[in-house]
């Protein structure tokens, strides 16, 4: 499911084409999140994990839901951060990624993604050239993330990021 930006929808999700861009970027909102969790949901998913980068992340904190930052004067500590997300559909957990891209969201169905064996790949075994005494094999596997139910997750794309 999409959300934001103008870009191309990746739900057709046929293999075609990939999404593309937008040279427009939006604000991220609540709103953006609150719709796209609601696709997810009326496309049969469940999901349970919003990812974003460390600016987008920071917005996040500043959503409306949040309140303002609390402070225990005995622990010495301010809390001014969301780490977890109750919507009507679920509770959410807000996981701070940065490796992803910095103008996306992602919101995951994390039971709908899994590790999958390339075909022909999987823990295949063979010899190397024998050195002296020494007989060494090699153990090669590769593995792609395969996405069990596309309509499960969704995404805002082409956020602004700064």
């Amino acid at each position: 499911m999409k959300g934001g930006g103008t870009a191309a929808d990746p739900t057709a999700a046929d293999g075609t084409s990939a999404r593309v861009d937008s040279a427009t970027l939006t604000a991220f909102t609540e709103a953006q999140v609150k719709s796209v969790i609601k696709k997810c949901y009326d496309a049969g998913g469940s999901p349970d994990t919003i990812m974003l980068n460390s600016f987008n992340k920071q917005q996040f904190s500043t959503f409306t839901g949040r309140g303002t930052p609390t402070q225990d004067q005995a622990s010495k500590k301010i809390t001014a951060a969301v780490s977890t997300y109750e919507s009507d559909f679920g509770t959410f957990k807000v996981v701070p990624n940065q490796f992803m891209r910095q103008r996306d969201v992602f919101v995951l169905d994390m039971g709908m993604w899994a590790y999958a064996p390339l075909p022909g790949r999987s823990f295949v075994s063979f010899d190397m050239a024998k050195t002296g005494d020494t007989e060494a094999k090699v153990v090669l596997t590769e593995w792609t993330l395969e996405a069990r139910n596309e309509k499960s997750s969704g995404g805002i794309f082409d956020l602004t990021t700064a």
